[in-house]
């Protein structure tokens, strides 16, 4: 059971990384500024697969002691003390012998740069990066299975100080409360604990610098306040009598306040290991699978966020519609040329040869009536491009209405596209590519191959018919050549979807000539069908990838990124996400 938990918690983890990113994208809040995620990746995940151990933390705010509880607690001075607030900057562990090299301690403190402690000074070390100071009990009385920290205050006016406490707090087991009459109902003292009790952490307090006796009867008072506002219940209560000359000779004496209370460092080495520390992991599971607060919400956070992406994407694929219309007449002979290349396995050796002749004649036909190929192309070329131009300058400003009139998600979207940039350059870039776009594409050509694959299956006697007649007829073959050559239409009318009648009547007319118009009629039908198809392809690919290369050079990515982020709650990642939760609820009950 406990191996299904762990790599439960290990796939959840691993998909929360991914969503990271999209929350990312998103401009959602980081996910470092959710409670789960400190329990998830600073608890969880780096000590589930460790050796069981337990990570004990003096906590507390400003100006309470905690450097003085903390070295009498270790038993020697390893944080400087000092009368100023926030002083303590970086986190102190003392560890026991052997322990660094039984645990990677770089993995069960992601967060931190561990570095080996060398004088009480460290802590005080100025720097942005969060550091860990770590030193090896010298003296070998530690608990072999106990980590002892001091951190930094919970409540000062260094905020690096807050997030390098709160690391600390998600990855402890046990907290030591540092409290004072002035700090016990403090705040930022209370929400800091407040987070802790919500995922069940064992808690020690001890009221410092206390004039004792005197005050002993108002600490009652204290305690229940705090308990009340936070939520603790602590194991062990305690007071340390305001002593300054005890305190600097690591000598303070702690008054036990509760039953069954002695002194902390007795009391931390009897504590039952294994149950605070399965206490502790339940807690921050908890913590994970809190509706409110833990990863339910936030999954819910990034669908409620992918919603309002999927309102833009609707907005987008609904006003920026392109459709390139009325593109000039193709020269035909590429299409036809295309059913030459097919026909060419199916000619004798002899048809090729004649065929040699009616290709050179057919050249003279086109030079005689001015009909040049290469003239032609550039013809179309320039007629098409006519088009796309006047096409992208009503997109834009198309691009330009819905960018200032759009949401916030749209504005940011358009706002990042290539149209919000130079008009002029968008209009050259776009005429180099439409000048380097090749007329037929091969996708084009393997259609017009399966089309005549399945022609001529289903009319092979047309079939056989055409490639005979193209060597035994003097008639037919010529007025064949020349009839495709010069035949074909416009062949698409794109806005209402139909295709006009082109040149079946020019190869039914040449054909009838030789072998009369009742063996051919029932040809005519099948035969204008496939040209018709040819055609109409053509006009509809080409149309659509001039519309695509319009889109990516005006809109560039981001259209695609609004899709994305609008479909994320069907990512795998998202998917994975859930069901690791749904498997880990029981655990959380146990």
């Amino acid at each position: 059971m406990y191996r299904a938990w762990v790599s439960r918690v290990a796939r959840l983890g691993q998909a929360l990384r991914e969503l990271e990113k999209t929350a990312q994208q998103m401009k959602l809040p980081s996910a470092e500024s959710f409670a789960w995620h400190g329990n998830l990746f600073q608890k969880l995940l780096p000590q589930l697969e460790e050796e069981p151990f337990l990570i004990v933390a003096v906590t507390g705010g400003t100006n309470t002691g905690k450097s003085v509880i903390f070295n009498h607690l270790a038993g020697s001075r390893l944080s400087r003390t000092h009368p100023n607030a926030t002083q303590t900057k970086h986190p102190v562990c003392s560890v026991p012998r052997g322990f660094p090299e039984r645990h990677n301690l770089a993995h069960v403190f992601p967060d931190f740069e561990v570095r080996e402690w060398t004088s009480e000074d460290d802590a005080l070390a100025e720097g942005p990066d969060n550091r860990l100071f770590v030193r090896t009990d010298p003296a070998g009385t530690q608990p072999a299975r106990l980590l002892l920290f001091d951190t930094p205050d919970v409540d000062g006016t260094l905020r690096d100080n807050w997030r390098r406490a709160e690391l600390v707090r998600h990855a402890a087991d046990v907290l030591v409360c540092i409290l004072t009459q002035q700090k016990y109902n403090d705040a930022a003292v209370r929400e800091f604990f407040a987070a802790a009790a919500a995922v069940d952490k064992t808690v020690l307090v001890i009221f410092n610098m206390v004039d004792w006796p005197r005050q002993r009867e108002l600490i009652g008072g204290w305690l229940s306040t705090f308990c009340q506002q936070t939520g603790i219940d602590p194991v062990h209560v305690y007071a340390a009598p305001w002593d300054p000359d005890a305190a600097e000779a690591n000598r303070l004496p702690m008054r036990p306040l509760s039953s069954a209370a002695t002194n902390p460092r007795d009391d931390l080495a009897e504590l039952h290991f294994d149950e605070i520390k399965i206490r502790s992991f339940r807690g921050s599971l908890r913590g994970l699978l809190d509706q409110q607060h833990g990863v339910p919400a936030y999954l819910a956070l990034l669908e409620r966020r992918a919603g309002e992406y999927r309102e833009a994407r609707d907005v987008l694929f609904g006003r920026l519609r392109l459709e390139i219309k009325d593109l000039p007449q193709l020269p035909k002979r590429l299409v036809w040329d295309e059913i030459w290349h097919w026909l060419e396995r199916r000619r004798t050796r002899f048809d090729r040869a004649v065929n040699g002749v009616y290709t050179a004649v057919g050249s003279v036909f086109g030079r005689w009536f001015g009909k040049d190929l290469q003239a032609e192309l550039a013809r179309f070329q320039d007629e098409e491009w006519d088009k796309l131009r006047l096409a992208m300058a009503t997109f834009l400003d198309l691009v330009d209405t819905l960018r200032r009139g759009g949401n916030e998600i749209l504005r940011d979207v358009l706002d990042r596209t290539p149209a919000a940039l130079d008009r002029r350059g968008l209009f050259d870039e776009l005429q180099q590519r439409h000048a380097a776009m090749p007329l037929l594409t091969d996708g084009y050509r393997a259609f017009v191959r399966a089309q005549l694959d399945q022609f001529e299956q289903e009319n092979p006697n047309l079939v056989k018919f055409i490639t005979r007649s193209l060597v035994t007829t003097a008639v037919v073959r010529p007025l064949v050549t020349v009839g495709l050559f010069w035949g074909g239409a416009h062949a698409v009318d794109l806005a209402a979807g139909h295709v006009v009648n082109m040149v079946g009547d020019i190869v039914v007319g040449a054909a009838t000539a030789v072998t009369g118009e009742g063996l051919l009629a029932r040809f005519t039908y099948p035969l204008q069908q496939l040209l018709s198809k040819l055609f109409s392809r053509f006009y509809v690919e080409r149309a659509d990838i001039l519309a695509a290369s319009l889109h990516e050079l005006v809109l560039g990515p981001a259209i695609d990124e609004v899709k994305r982020l609008a479909e994320s709650p069907q990512s795998d990642a998202f998917l994975a996400a859930r069901e690791a939760l749904e498997e880990l609820r029981p655990f959380g009950v146990l």
